[in-house]
């Protein structure tokens, strides 16, 4: 079965380095997400994240959204991503 894939990725590793607050998940990419998936309709997605991480509660918000959307997810990530948050995502992503 294929899934649709939804690759979020931020400029982080851009030289010279962004501010860490112009490349972190924020209350913004709830909505982005959002209108991403308007109209998916299966029930499995590919998630391939980029990022350094963000904001806990934001994260959260994005994380009971895919929930609500869909029965499982799973992801591929840089190895060189690290955060807690983004690891938030990650883990439910890899246990949905």
């Amino acid at each position: 079965m294929k899934s649709p894939v939804i690759l979020y990725a931020t400029r982080w590793m851009d030289t010279p380095v962004m501010s860490q607050a112009d490349i972190q998940l924020v209350w913004a990419d709830k909505q982005a997400f959002m209108e991403t998936i308007h109209g998916v309709n299966e029930k499995q997605l590919a998630l391939i994240l980029h990022s350094p991480g963000g904001q806990i509660e934001a994260v959260k918000a994005i994380v009971e959204y895919l929930r609500e959307k869909f029965d499982n997810s799973y992801s591929t990530r840089c190895r060189y991503v690290r955060g807690h948050s983004l690891s938030t995502l990650i883990g439910y992503t890899n246990h949905g």
